[in-house]
Order: structure tokens, then C-alpha cells, then sequence
């Protein structure tokens, strides 16, 4: 006998549509009845005794909840399927909790898969109704682009364990997983949050993005959607991945995976708030190919790192393979050019180099693995540069994101790389301004005391670097821009006011005068002298003539 389907739905066209486009005999099921809204299905629930319910959710006078609430407590066998619109979600999700088994987007219908949703339902009827309805199908001639089920499917457990390679030697030969491979091709899918700020919880904000509700919907939305292609099950998942079996009785064509992978991508965004890429493996034909089948699925998502717009991916293509001899990180020059920068907190400077390194990286589209390392190398030489500013990941006051190989690692593209490179550099900046502002003011307070008591002494940048304990170049970004000028031209100032002050209060010789407060060579003296004061130290002193030249105080 062929399955009674009922349809209820109060668009007129909806209903004409549903009959006339579907050939229901052909495939096994029989058009028994329709209502226009809930109240009347319910009328004539018992004359129609249907096996499958098509309903649509807004309805008058009883809506498609209340129809399914009803129906699953008076006829619990029934199996329900639900006519949505794009806005109805929360609808559908009630809907499922109450027992529907899958929905339909009534905007596009489509006959083929219809019949699939139809008759993945009518697998989950009694036996002995699910059998009758594969012979009516088989005599007719009726086809199903989803095949009959495994009639004993092996444990998620133990799927599991075949995907990430833990099987034990007697486990391969479980009547189960015999059965689930007798005849039939297993493809390992696996669906990847594409950009862990992309999931934003379809409107429901960031908390509800990284709840277990939030996967647990995911899960149930990639297992709904899988079944309308093949017999799938859902075998692992974690806060980004998602990994489902799907099963076969002939290997499936490229351009196949292409339309699956698509639909499952549309109904994450739509009904998870999830914006995700599809890997697919090669087919298996046993269990302990699953593994394999696993890490093509993954490998296959590498195709996604670089962008392009892509959403799903087929193991098979190949990978590009980056040149030996490329370099990936930056060149010694440009190594020296970011100390440099990061020394003086030249922003631009580092986005500069920052984003050369990234745009070399998207150039060469090295294997994934290399390009990982390569940000590690860079993550590694900035995190140098800004330890010897005294900012660390283990220092209390470095308030920004902590840096940390494991979210590195864990790139799924490189615009998340460009992202995250960006808050860390613009983040420890902000660290390192907030810890200079006082402690840089303190050391250079104590640093221009010691110098104006020693100013005669030889004493270099590098000496003045290790007493404050900073590098070179960060000293003398941050002496500049505590006392307006740079280091060497304020202690050549102090010398010189010390050097004009004996000039003109005593008659020493120039040389003399230009040992004293710390210069060797007297034609270097002169020099300096005439830059700070525009004159000849010769020059200075006439204008300040302080009595008889052979009255020469001595010290």
C-alpha cells in the first residue's frame, strides 16, 4: 500500500502545487487529503488516517504548532514534516521539539527533494509501513536520489573512534560496522565555523554564539539537512567543527558534493546563525578507511584559508606547495626595520611591515602548515621586541588579548591571522604607552639629574640605555619626547651652557675650557659651540669681556 500524505496549508496554490507537481503514485506515496488550516485537518484526521503530515506554521484559527502538539498526542506515529518560510525559525525549532522530522522551504519547493524528505519520513514509520512503501516504489519504478537506510547502524561511539583512528583490531569486524558498509559508499563531511566572529548567533549576540545550545542547533540543523541527500548521522563536534558520516549505495560525483555542501552551508547561516565551510573526503569502504576519509575532509578545508569566496570543498584537488627556496617571513632587512619600528611605537610602520608579510603570504599561498609557522615566527620576533619594552603575556599590567601560540595554531584563515596580528600589535602598544607614561617619565627624571652632574664625563647613549634599562632606540624615543630634544644634543647642550658660563667668568684657553666639560678635540668644541650658540667661542667671549687678560682666575 502506498504512504497517505496530508497537506495543510492555507494558500490555496501552495496546496494545488503540492498535488500537481509531485508524482505521488510513481513514488510510493498517495496525495489522501488536505485542510486549510489546523482546525480542519484535525476535522478529518481520521478519515484521511494519514502516515505523513506536510504542514505549513501560520495558519488561522490553529496554527501549525498547535496541529503538531495535537496530532503527536492522538496519532504518535505520524510523521510530520513543516512548510516554512525564511522568518520563521524559532517556529521550526518548536516545531522540532515537538516531533516534526525535518521542514521545507516553501519558497523553493523542490519536487525532487521533497520526495527525498518524504521518503527519509516514511523510513521512520513502522516496519512494516516502511517496507510496503519501498515495494510500491521499487514495482513503480519510482527512484530516490536517498537510499534505504542500514538496518543497523553502528554506535556514534564507535563511529568516532573509526574517524579519529582509535578502532581496535576486533572492533573492524563488528557485525555493526559490517552491516553499515555492506553495499554501501561512507563519505566523512566536515562542517567548519568559517570565522569564529562570523557566528553571531543569528541576531542573539555573542554569548549565545559559543553556548552548547547554539552547537547542539547547529549539529541538529547539518543532521536534518545531510538526511535529505543520504542516510547521515552526525559523529563529532566541537566548538568549530562539526563531522557527519553520509552513506551511499553508489559513489557520488564531485558536482554532487558541490549542491550538498552548498545546502548545508545555507541552512547553517539561515537557521544557526553559522557561517561555515564543508570539507568532503573520498568515499570508504570500510571502517578503517574512516580515518582517512576524516583527514581528507580537513585537508580539503585548507582550499578555504586563503578566501576567494569558496564555501565548499572536495578532497582531490591538489595543494599548492610553496617553493623551498621562498622565504615566507620577513628578510633580515625588514627584521631589523620592525625593531626599529616597534622601538620608536611607530604604528604605521609595523602595519607596514605586518601587512608586507601578509601580502607575501597571500601571493605564495603556501600549504597551511607553512603558513601557520610563518606566523608563529612573526608572532615570536614582535613578542621579543616588546618584552625589552618591559610588555609580556606573564605581565599583569598587559591588559589586551594574551599572546598565545594556541589561538596562532588555530587560524582557520588569514584574514583571522590579519585580524588578530593587528589587536596584538595595536594592544601591546597600548601597553607599552601605558607603562612608559610613568615609568619612562621616572627614568628620564633621574637620568637627566645624573647627567647634568656628570655632563663632563664620557658617557654614551648606550651607558645612559643600560641604566635605565631600556633598549637604545626606545631611550631615545622616549627621552625626545620627555624633554623635547635627543640625547645627544641635550647633553651637548648642557656642555655648552657650562662651557659659554666659563668663557665668559673666567680666562681659560678654549682648549682648556673644552676639556673641562668633556670634549677631546677642540676643533669638535668649536663646532658645537657655534651650532648651539650660533657664534665662535672666540666670538662669545668678546662679547663678554670680564677685565685685564692677565687677570686669569684659577680654580
Amino acid at each position: 500500500m502506498p504512504i497517505n500524505v496530508m497537506v495543510v496549508d492555507d494558500e490555496l496554490i501552495v496546496r494545488i502545487g503540492m498535488k500537481s507537481v509531485i508524482d505521488w503514485e510513481g513514488n510510493g506515496f498517495r496525495y489522501a487529503g488536505e485542510a486549510s488550516d489546523g482546525l480542519e485537518a484535525l476535522a478529518i484526521l481520521d478519515a484521511v488516517n494519514p502516515d505523513i503530515l506536510l504542514t505549513d506554521i501560520k495558519m488561522p484559527n490553529m496554527n501549525g504548532i498547535e496541529l503538531i502538539e495535537t496530532v503527536k498526542r492522538s496519532k504518535p506515529g505520524v510523521r510530520i514534516l513543516v512548510l516554512s518560510s525564511h522568518d520563521e525559525f524559532d517556529y521550526v525549532k518548536n516545531a522540532m521539539k515537538l516531533g516534526a522530522d525535518d521542514y521545507v522551504l516553501k519558497a523553493s519547493v523542490d519536487p525532487d527533494k521533497l520526495i527525498r524528505l518524504l521518503r527519509e519520513a516514511a523510513g521512520k514509520l513502522k516496519p512494516e509501513r516502511h517496507l510496503e512503501s519501498v515495494s510500491v516504489a521499487a514495482t513503480s519504478g519510482g527512484e530516490s536520489r536517498t537510499q534505504s537506510a542500514p538496518q543497523v547502524l553502528a554506535s556514534e561511539a564507535l563511529m568516532l573512534r573509526a574517524i579519529e583512528g582509535r578502532l581496535e583490531p576486533d572492533e573492524r569486524n563488528l557485525p555493526s560496522l559490517a552491516e553499515a558498509f555492506s553495499g554501501r559508499f561512507a563519505y566523512v563531511t566536515v562542517a567548519r565555523i568559517a570565522d569564529d566572529e562570523a557566528w553571531t548567533g543569528n541576531g542573539h549576540g555573542d554569548e549565545w554564539a559559543s553556548s552548547p545550545a547554539a552547537l547542539e542547533t547547529l549539529v541538529h540543523v547539518l543532521e536534518l539537512n545531510a538526511r535529505k541527500w543520504a542516510q547521515a548521522s552526525s559523529v563529532k563536534a566541537s566548538e568549530r567543527e562539526v563531522a557527519l558520516v553520509l552513506w551511499f549505495t553508489e559513489q557520488q560525483p564531485r558536482d554532487r558534493f558541490a549542491e550538498i555542501g552548498s545546502d548545508l552551508a545555507i541552512a547553517a547561516a539561515r537557521f544557526a546563525g553559522a557561517t561555515i565551510e564543508v570539507g568532503f573526503g573520498g568515499h570508504c569502504r570500510e571502517a578503517g578507511e574512516l580515518a582517512r576519509g576524516y583527514a581528507q575532509a580537513v585537508q580539503a578545508l585548507e582550499g578555504g584559508f586563503y578566501g576567494g569566496g569558496d564555501r565548499v570543498f572536495v578532497f582531490g584537488i591538489p595543494e599548492p606547495v610553496a617553493d623551498a627556496g621562498v622565504r615566507l617571513s620577513l628578510s633580515k632587512t625588514q627584521e631589523k626595520e620592525l625593531a626599529l619600528a616597534v622601538e620608536r611605537l611607530d604604528e604605521r610602520d609595523i602595519a607596514r611591515l605586518v601587512g608586507t608579510f601578509f601580502a607575501n603570504l597571500k601571493a605564495m599561498k603556501p600549504p597551511v602548515a607553512q603558513a601557520i609557522q610563518a606566523c608563529l615566527d612573526l608572532y615570536y620576533a614582535l613578542k621579543g621586541h616588546f618584552r625589552k619594552l618591559g610588555v609580556s603575556g606573564e605581565d599583569p599590567k598587559f591588559e589586551v588579548e594574551r599572546p598565545d601560540y594556541r589561538a596562532i595554531i588555530g587560524f582557520s584563515k588569514v584574514s583571522q591571522a590579519e585580524r588578530w596580528f593587528d589587536r596584538y600589535v595595536s594592544g601591546s602598544l597600548q601597553a607599552v604607552r601605558s607603562l612608559s607614561r610613568d615609568r619612562g617619565r621616572e627614568e628620564i627624571q633621574s637620568l637627566v639629574a645624573y647627567m647634568r652632574e656628570h655632563y663632563a664625563e664620557s658617557f654614551t647613549l648606550k651607558q645612559a640605555a643600560t641604566m635605565t634599562r631600556m633598549s637604545e632606540g626606545y631611550l631615545s624615543f622616549v627621552f625626545k619626547k620627555e624633554t623635547g630634544t635627543g640625547f645627544v644634543e641635550f647633553l651637548n647642550e648642557l656642555r655648552i651652557e657650562r662651557a659659554a658660563q666659563l668663557l665668559r667668568d673666567t680666562h681659560l684657553p678654549s682648549y682648556a675650557i673644552a676639556e673641562r666639560v668633556g670634549y677631546d678635540n677642540i676643533n669638535y668644541f668649536g663646532r658645537i659651540f657655534k651650532k648651539v650658540k650660533g657664534m665662535s667661542p672666540k666670538r662669545y667671549r668678546a662679547n663678554y669681556t670680564i677685565g685685564s687678560a692677565t687677570s686669569i682666575p684659577t680654580e
